[in-house]
Formats: C-alpha cells, sequence, structure tokens
C-alpha cells in the first residue's frame, strides 16, 4: 500500500482500539480486506464509493502528516497540553468525513453508461434525477480546525467550547448544536486558555483585519517579499517587506460571514490536497484529481466569493499585476476549442504567477453552474 494509506489505516486502527495517544506502529498494515473495513467503518459514508474511500484517505493523510510535523501535537507536549494532540486527530478524523462527500449523487458502476442511454433517449427528467443533489451545504454543520500555513498553528472555525458537567464540549457557532461531547476535558481547557489558544472566537464578532488575518493564515506565508527600487542615481538596492500590508482589505464592500469564510478555506483545502492548479490538474495534482464546483442560484455570490478567495492572496505591492482569475462565459456558441485555449493560456498565466502566488483558480461560469 502507498504510504499515504498506510499512516491514515494505522491511525484508525489506533482510534479504533482507543489508544488515545495514538502511537502508531511501524509495522505496515496488510490485510487488505481489514483495510477496506476499517475505511468504511469511519469514512462517515453507508455505501462510498471507491474515490470518495481515497478522497478520505489522501485529505486524512495530509492531515496526519501535518500533525506529526506539529510541536504541540508531538508526544514531548504532552505534559504542556494534555490531551490536546488526541483532541486534534479525533477532529481530523472526522473533518475528513465531510471532505470526502460530494454534492452529487452519481452511480459508477459503468462511468458514463447511464448518461450516454439518457441522452440517447433525449429523456430531460430522467437525467435531473441522475444527477441529483446527494446533499447540500445547508444540510450540515461544518466544524473546522485547520493547520495554518506556517505548519504549527491552528485555526478554528465554526465552534465553541462549552462546559458541559466536568469536561467541555464542541458547539456549533450558528445553531448551538452540540457537535462533540465531552471532547476537552479539564486540564486541556486550563492549558489552551493559559498559552492563549483560543477555541471559541466566533468569526461574525472579529474585526475586519482580524477576520481577513485568520484567513490568511490558514492560506498564505505572510512571507518577505523582496524586491528592489531604483534609486536617484540609476542603482538598484533590495528591499523587503511584508508579503500583505496591514489594512490590505481585497475588496472593502465584501461582507464576510462565517459561513462564507467556512467555503472559502473549504474550496481553498480542496485545492491544497487535490491539487494546487485545479484546472490543469492533471498536469500538476500528483495526488487526487477532482476539481471543485460550486452550485447555487443565479446572484447568490458565487463569483464574489472566489473573486475575493484569489485576491485575498495576493501580495499588497503586486495586487495590480498578478491577475489571478479567468472567467469564461459558457453559452450555446462556446465550443471545445475556446475551453482549451483558455485552460492553456491559464497554465502560462499560472506558471507566471507561481513564484509569488500560492494558489490559482480558474473559473468557467454558466449560469446557474461555477466550475472551478
Amino acid at each position: 500500500m502507498r504510504p499515504q494509506w498506510q499512516i491514515v489505516l494505522k491511525y484508525l486502527d489506533r482510534h479504533e482500539e482507543g489508544d488515545g495517544d495514538y502511537k502508531v506502529s511501524k509495522v505496515p498494515f496488510a490485510s487488505p480486506m481489514d483495510a477496506i473495513k476499517l475505511l468504511i467503518k469511519h469514512c462517515g459514508l453507508r455505501d462510498p464509493t471507491w474515490s470518495e474511500l481515497r478522497h478520505y484517505v489522501y485529505f486524512l493523510s495530509n492531515q496526519l502528516e501535518k500533525v506529526e510535523k506539529s510541536p504541540y501535537c508531538s508526544l514531548d507536549c504532552a505534559d504542556i497540553l494534555p490531551g490536546f494532540r488526541t483532541f486534534v486527530i479525533k477532529f481530523m478524523i472526522v473533518m475528513a468525513q465531510d471532505f470526502a462527500t460530494r454534492s452529487l449523487k452519481i452511480a459508477e458502476d459503468t462511468p458514463g453508461l447511464h448518461l450516454a442511454e439518457i441522452e440517447e433517449n433525449e429523456n430531460e427528467d430522467a437525467m435531473l434525477n441522475y444527477l441529483r443533489i446527494k446533499r447540500t451545504w445547508e444540510s450540515g454543520n461544518h466544524p473546522y480546525l485547520f493547520f495554518n500555513e506556517d505548519g504549527d498553528t491552528f485555526t478554528p472555525l465554526g465552534f465553541f467550547v462549552q462546559p458541559t458537567g466536568g469536561s467541555y464540549s464542541l458547539m456549533d457557532c450558528q445553531t448551538n448544536e452540540e457537535l462533540f461531547p465531552n471532547w476537552i476535558s479539564q486540564e486541556l481547557k486550563r492549558a489552551l486558555d493559559h498559552y492563549h489558544l483560543p477555541m471559541s472566537e466566533n468569526f461574525n464578532n472579529l474585526k475586519r483585519l482580524a477576520q481577513l488575518t485568520k484567513l490568511r493564515n490558514v492560506m498564505v506565508k505572510n512571507v518577505i517579499y523582496r524586491t528592489e527600487i531604483t534609486e536617484p542615481d540609476g542603482s538598484s538596492s533590495p528591499v523587503e517587506q511584508p508579503m500583505f500590508g496591514n489594512h490590505d482589505d481585497p475588496d472593502p464592500n465584501y461582507v464576510l460571514t462565517m459561513d462564507n469564510a467556512k467555503k472559502i478555506l473549504a474550496i481553498h483545502q480542496r485545492l491544497r490536497y487535490y491539487g494546487v492548479f485545479i484546472f490543469i490538474l492533471y498536469l500538476y495534482s500528483h495526488r487526487v484529481d477532482i476539481p471543485v464546483i460550486i452550485m447555487g442560484e443565479t446572484g447568490c455570490g458565487k463569483t464574489k466569493l472566489i473573486e475575493f478567495m484569489s485576491k485575498l492572496q495576493v501580495p499588497t505591492a503586486l495586487k495590480e499585476e498578478i491577475k489571478t482569475m479567468i472567467i469564461v462565459k459558457i453559452h450555446g456558441g462556446t465550443t471545445e476549442e475556446d475551453i482549451i485555449r483558455k485552460v492553456e493560456e491559464g497554465q502560462q498565466l499560472a506558471l507566471q504567477n507561481q513564484r509569488i502566488c500560492q494558489e490559482y483558480a480558474a473559473k468557467f461560469d454558466s449560469g446557474q453552474v461555477i466550475l472551478y
């Protein structure tokens, strides 16, 4: 088995055994049958497809690799943050279920077979039923605990901590629904408070600058950008400045809420782990070959959200020079060649931006469906 599958299976095996320290064995997980049973049990889906299992494994493996590298989750830090490693791993296992579940319900017994039959019979109702929505964003809670780009720190989003008896439970910020009962001990809560690691911030109550900073912490490293300025005598001098200015807001008129912040970071995680340049996925991704599709009514803010997300990652000094998004209006006259030409244009643009911009979004807009 590949390393990504091994690390997930080993941690799930420890999770199954109730090993709170998650001390994984160096011995490879050898039984394919036990592996399938373990993945199906913990992926959160009743009848998962192979692609959904793969998405679950690849997303979770990336999270677990970061857990192993984070000093806050190391076994050496167990006395300082008692139970924090266990809390993070349990959260990642559950969060991976959300990222593994797609919205469209599509049978995978023979790819394209049913669609070909439907197209031949020109039955539009059958086509719509075949591509029916499996779940909607609003139908579930989306509590997130993201690793920041520095590789060490975390950003919690969508939940707060509430005392329940002798421990603390995680509650949904929007519905006050109990998400995970008794997940944080009193000792861990005291340690988190002592080291100023908040777990109960309400994104909607933060100042605008704090909201932008929270998003950028997850999405990009606030690195020092090196450039040159021309002196009066014609010579060049190197200059170092932060990648983002203190009050750099990509669109002051865009209203940031907890809901669209979750959506932005959920899209970002899929781009990060499912291929950096999503539209040229087969060229650049070595892990997962799926795109991100955003669906919604006309005027609900799909385009604005992605535009804001793209601009949010552009360095302040270069925001007038860097182009981060290509929009293609899909209509009856759009040809395959038009799409190919725009994709090739995006490839070149992505390569030009690669030195500075960490993510790139290509956008195909067809009214009701936005494909990235």
